[in-house]
């Protein structure tokens, strides 16, 4: 019975926490010009694919973290760790894409299933993940004119 009466102050707790963690990513690296937070590893089912086709277009707009370095996290990139781990959760959480625009909600992108479909043989819903990231990219690019 205590767990159910608390529920919704852990819920509203979490969702504050969020809240001050977008406020603080746009804060610190919106005036960078880099509203997304990308992480990615070194797995051979989509690393050689995100570096050479993605992260040259990303970096000028993306603070960029790889999973497989993240024990080095703690001492290079404690805050963004910390909102990675809040909004991406524990399923299909590499590759993502976190977007924190100037105004309005944030955005994730995920891609874990669209690269194993990929491995598979079928590139729909990769093309239509990538679509929606670089969409993301030529947003921030008219924000920034």
């Amino acid at each position: 019975m205590a767990v159910i009466l608390l529920l919704p102050f852990v819920l509203a707790g979490s969702w504050l926490w969020g809240r001050g963690l977008q406020a603080r990513y746009r804060a610190k690296w919106s005036k960078q010009g880099k509203p997304i937070l990308f992480v990615y590893s070194n797995s051979p089912n989509w690393q050689r694919y995100i570096e050479e086709h993605w992260l040259p277009q990303l970096r000028a707009h993306a603070v960029v973290l790889n999973w497989s370095e993240r024990k080095a996290w703690a001492r290079h990139r404690p805050f963004e760790a910390r909102v990675f781990h809040h909004f991406a959760k524990r399923e299909e959480f590499n590759p993502i894409a976190l977007y924190f625009p100037r105004h309005g909600p944030m955005r994730t992108v995920r891609f874990w299933h669209a690269f194993r479909e990929f491995k598979h043989g079928r590139e729909q819903r990769l093309k239509e993940s990538e679509r929606e990231l670089f969409a993301i990219l030529a947003q921030i690019g008219q924000e920034d004119v």
